[in-house]
């Protein structure tokens, strides 16, 4: 699990910093909106697959804000998965 925070979004990407679970430190994702390629910054401790985690909690985010279901980008989201 964890949270995304200050998710913003421009022309060309959408970018957030995420905070993975039980821990306060953060790191830094960009995910270009076309491609849905990702830069994540790692927590060196978590290791990438937290990236990941934010990187497909972006595109969700961006795919609820093409179909409608979302009217505007959240002020933080939380990502689960199992």
């Amino acid at each position: 699990m964890l949270k995304l925070i200050n998710i913003a979004i421009g022309l060309k990407k959408i970018e957030a910093d995420y905070i993975p679970e039980n821990s306060d430190k953060s790191a830094h994702i960009t995910l270009d909106i076309k491609t849905r390629d990702y830069t994540a910054e790692n927590i060196k401790e978590f290791g990438s697959m937290y990236g990941r985690m934010a990187a497909n909690g972006l595109i969700k985010t961006l795919d609820e804000l093409k179909s409608g279901k979302r009217k505007e980008i959240p002020e933080e989201r939380l990502v689960m998965w199992y």
